[in-house]
């Protein structure tokens, strides 16, 4: 889009911000404060603006006085009703981050004193847009968006999405420990919601702080037998004032000693849809708590003017005479959420809809869940912990590092005891210590002990552009409590998601995607080399023979000592390959570690001919699958790999793929009783198995969000750098990649 836009701002904080000037088009901003925007400086300013912007109504009456003196379009802009991870006021930056913008050309519609655009949308006005991203109006009545609103509704209630979304879900125990004796009596419930002194919102909505005193009276009044909840604002731990103070609720329940027990405020910071869904009644002034609300068929009682009251939808104490028409809570929804707000993807900075927006949150709240624990790290190196860290993240959890399995064992005896605030989970309870160990390391933690469970740790299978030898930080790790998906001689999630999940339709689409652009955008687990095949390749394929390509492994991986047993050496393994099929063309691929001189195999690399045909060690093992029929392998993950791109696999240990009737296996086992499709196979994989971050943003990814940022990396980074390399290489590689990863991990604590 061309940037031929100039814009005066009236806040200096959107001088600063690109996010609203990529959406509108504008290449050029001056910050013109308002005192002064009348004087002869700001005179050539104006003759070359052509737009006037503002954050909300903060400075109505100035706006509006040189909009119309300089006869230019005034633009206010707000933040959009799902706005980012964590409020502005969060010391996490990068989840503070806004992924969604109003802008309206009228008034803004949270204040009720002038016509939005948002109340002509919905009163029907067709007033002339001015300014082209703006609808003229919206057919709010079409089938196709009204369905699309209700989809969106239904995902938006069930992820428990909300305008902020890093508060833990209060779950039903929970409440009824706030609640303590109340809670016996199932009694009917009321929320008062609260919010903060002096808010724009409040006078907008036509109230004042007398409003919220007559909104809990007249609750109080109304359901004299019922459970009082008051919900405090998010914002109330910047230490800004809400209108109930705990001295105050004190003072009325002396005043009414009926509602002793029952008139409860809640100040701790708590999913707002999850309570929501926990009460009969909401009274609200302004709230979009009261909207959020609606969306779960709720009774609200407004006393104020909100942007959804007087459209017969709620129970409103005022009224405004322009609200002349009845809406449905769908079109209500279509209007505000789909046509009034604009998004921009936390990744890209781009453009998007609604629904990536929402799949995005949910895809946070899911894994801070998955992380709500006090992650106690054993033997992890500085490095890892930099990034292991940030691949632990939530904001109700918390995260220590340990030398020792004592120190951990007494760290988590003494957590168990006295648990800190952040321990206390919203289920009621403290929070529970799990270990986290790297893979099949010699750490361990006894069973015994105050911790409740142990999580081994390792890389993903789509890891990264470039070596981990390198201190390359991967793009995806695995958390597994039963095992480790390598070692099978215990069950692990990953064998016991094979053996059990039974996949949805989207997650087999997505898995076939997955299939596609791997294939297509020739990804594997490194993304290194970039030698050309050699022509003896080419020609013994040329002649039609059986090429079987042979994956060396680094010989003491934990994979071999773990799932092989006859076959345990790269030597073996080519015997074996020979021996199997004795016609063919062997082509014997060494480990990149072996080959970059990072790692050094117990035969010292020395296997010669007649074990095999023809060594590769330069060719990325993308290319060298294209020309191989068949894959002969111990536990290498380009026998996965190969099963993507529709090549025979032949295993002689027991890699996670074998023995789900994909491959020709060697080795059998017993617990391994289904038989899986390709698919289902990659989607267990992953997108159930496996956990993506971005480093650059510092937020979770989906497994297609993380291939793409791999392939973005790969083309920017890609160079014909050999993989064999010299001492010096690899210390100045090794150097620069720490460095890097400390920088990614660190930034985002």
């Amino acid at each position: 889009m061309d940037q031929d836009h100039q814009a005066i701002c009236f806040s200096r904080g959107l001088k600063k911000s690109r996010a609203w000037q990529r959406l509108l088009s504008v290449g050029k901003t001056h910050y013109v404060p308002p005192l002064v925007a009348d004087s002869a400086i700001t005179a050539n300013f104006y003759n070359n603006a052509t737009l006037l912007v503002d954050w909300g109504n903060k400075r109505e009456s100035t706006a509006r006085r040189h909009a119309d003196a300089s006869g230019l379009p005034l633009l206010r802009l707000e933040d959009g009703f799902i706005r980012s991870i964590s409020p502005a006021t969060t010391s996490m930056r990068w989840a503070s981050r806004p992924f969604s913008i109003i802008v309206d050309d009228l008034g803004i519609y949270y204040d009720a004193r002038y016509p939005s655009r948002l109340e002509c949308w919905l009163n029907n006005d067709n007033h002339t847009p001015r300014h082209t991203l703006i609808e003229s109006q919206p057919e709010l009545d079409d089938p196709a968006l009204l369905a699309r609103a209700g989809r969106l509704i239904e995902r938006i209630l069930s992820a428990n999405i909300s305008k902020f979304n890093d508060s833990e879900v209060l779950s039903p125990e929970r409440l009824s420990a706030l609640l303590g004796e109340a809670s016996d009596r199932a009694a009917h419930r009321v929320l008062v919601v609260d919010q903060v002194q002096g808010d724009l919102s409040i006078a907008g909505a036509l109230a004042d702080s007398h409003s919220f005193d007559t909104m809990l009276a007249s609750a109080m009044s109304e359901f004299p037998e019922s459970d009082i909840l008051i919900k405090t604002h998010p914002a109330f731990s910047d230490n800004k004032g809400g209108h109930f103070s705990e001295k105050k609720i004190q003072a009325i329940v002396a005043d009414n000693p009926a509602f002793e027990g029952r008139l409860i405020c809640i100040s701790e910071p708590v999913n707002i849809i999850a309570l929501l869904k926990q009460v009969d009644q909401v009274y609200v002034v302004s709230s979009q708590v009261g909207f959020e609300a609606l969306l779960l068929q709720k009774t609200v009682n407004c006393f104020g003017v909100p942007f959804y009251a007087g459209w017969g939808l709620t129970h409103d104490r005022q009224s405004v005479k322009r609200r002349t028409t009845r809406v449905t809570l769908a079109s209500l929804f279509a209007a505000a959420y789909l046509c009034y707000t604009h998004y921009q993807h936390p990744l890209s900075g781009k453009a998007c809809e609604l629904e990536d927006i929402v799949e995005f949150v949910a895809l946070q709240r899911s894994v801070f869940t998955q992380n709500a624990a006090v992650n106690l790290c054993l033997g992890f190196p500085p490095w890892k912990r930099a990034y292991l860290r940030r691949f632990l993240y939530s904001p109700w959890g918390e995260t220590h590092f340990f030398r020792s399995a004592g120190q951990l064992e007494a760290f988590a005896e003494q957590a168990s005891v006295q648990a800190k605030p952040t321990q206390v989970a919203t289920d009621g309870h403290k929070r529970q210590s799990r270990a986290i160990i790297w893979g099949n390391s010699e750490y361990s933690v006894d069973r015994n002990s105050a911790v409740s469970r142990q999580l081994r740790v390792e890389d993903g299978f789509i890891r990264s552009v470039g070596l981990g030898k390198y201190y390359i930080p991967p793009v995806s790790l695995v958390f597994d409590q039963q095992g480790i998906y390598f070692d099978p001689e215990g069950p692990s999630e990953l064998e016991s998601l094979l053996n059990t999940c039974e996949f949805s339709e989207a997650q087999l689409q997505s898995a076939t995607r997955l299939i596609d652009t791997l294939t297509k955008e020739r990804m594997t687990k490194y993304n290194v080399g970039g030698a050309p095949i050699p022509d003896s390749l080419k020609a013994a394929r040329n002649d039609g023979k059986t090429v079987v390509l042979v994956p060396g492994q680094v010989e003491d991986d934990a994979s071999i000592s773990a799932a092989c047993n006859d076959v345990c050496t790269d030597a073996d393994l080519l015997q074996a390959a020979r021996e199997a099929r004795p016609e063919a063309v062997i082509v014997y691929k060494p480990h990149p570690d072996v080959v970059s001189g990072n790692m050094r195999n117990a035969s010292g690399g020395n296997i010669e001919k007649p074990l095999f045909d023809i060594c590769i060690e330069e060719v990325a093992i993308e290319d060298c699958l294209d020309w191989a029929d068949e894959v002969h392998t111990m536990t290498s993950l380009t026998g996965f790999e190969a099963l993507i791109r529709d090549k025979k696999v032949v295993t002689y240990g027991l890699p996670f793929y074998a023995g789900w009737g994909l491959t020709e296996d060697a080795m059998l086992c017993s617990r391994r009783t289904r038989q899986r499709s390709l698919a289902e196979l990659v989607a267990a994989v992953f997108l159930l198995y496996s956990r993506y971050l971005d480093y650059r943003s510092g937020y979770f990814l989906s497994a297609e969000q993380a291939l793409d940022a791999l392939i973005e990396t790969r083309r920017a980074e890609r160079s014909s750098a050999p993989i064999q390399s010299s001492a010096m290489q690899r210390f100045y590689l090794k150097l620069r990649n720490l460095f890097l990863s400390l920088l990614y991990g660190w930034r985002f604590k």
